[in-house]
């Protein structure tokens, strides 16, 4: 079983903060980007990282220059490459991480597996939305100071907490302050994805890991029968309206 700590951990064309301190050259001392260098630096970003992983401390100052948007389009660029959605992963499988037709509905109630096609496994999806949370909805252009030095009190990317950094500190074995009311509210989000430390650092539950072609084949059976129910009106007068409501069935 391949562990979350091996599929997360730096390897030789893992993406460092000194490769990206050569891609930020350019916009070096400006605190304020045009929309066109934003658009540029942001296309840039999603080049270098649509591939293998990166590390964390790139994926915090990366907090900096990404939207809640711009971390959607970076997912969708590892899908494609067949790369786990989640930045931090270097799993890498065309049969289970591809692109496919999810019902809207389906993806909306966040149905079970319907993540299998983007993700690893369910850690890597929660940890991905956990980290999206945290992201300014602002474009880049209208963001301001952004040449601050990196990790200074009041910078984006000091405030970001990882779910693997919160985990391990829950463990007592990191330094990230549980009792702030930025980590209250993540704690709350926590609750209402239902996350848990279930899977731990040594491996991936074998349901997520083990089945998850099945799991995708799943999702698209799942999104078939969506797209096959129909809503049927009863035709006619009715007794009362407080009987009357529309059947749902599969034709």
């Amino acid at each position: 079983m391949t562990s979350l700590l091996e599929r997360t951990s730096i390897g030789p064309n893992t993406y460092t903060f000194r490769s990206l301190e050569q891609l930020l050259k350019p916009y070096e001392g400006k605190s304020l980007l045009t929309p066109r260098e934003a658009n540029t630096l942001n296309f840039h970003i999603v080049e270098n990282l649509m591939v293998e992983n990166c590390d964390r401390d790139t994926l915090k100052i990366l907090a900096r220059y990404l939207s809640k948007k711009g971390l959607d389009d970076l997912v969708e660029e590892r899908v494609t490459n067949h790369y786990c959605g989640y930045p931090l992963c270097r799993f890498h499988d065309p049969k289970q991480i591809k692109e496919m037709q999810i019902n809207k509905l389906v993806a909306k109630l966040k149905m079970p597996r319907y993540y299998l096609s983007k993700f690893c496994c369910k850690r890597h999806y929660q940890a991905t939305e956990f980290y999206k949370k945290q992201l300014s909805a602002d474009v880049l252009f209208m963001r301001t100071n952004i040449n601050q030095p990196f990790f200074q009190s009041d910078t984006y990317e000091n405030s970001i907490v990882l779910l693997e950094e919160y985990f391990e500190a829950k463990k007592n074995k990191g330094s990230i302050n549980l009792n702030t009311p930025a980590m209250n509210e993540l704690m709350e989000l926590m609750e209402k994805m239902q996350i848990e430390d279930d899977e731990g650092d040594d491996g991936v539950k074998g349901a997520n890991e083990t089945n998850g072609t099945n799991g995708a084949h799943e999702v698209a059976d799942m999104d078939k029968s969506m797209s096959d129910i129909s809503i049927v009106e009863k035709e006619g007068p009715q007794e009362s309206s407080r009987n009357y409501a529309g059947s749902v069935g599969y034709q």
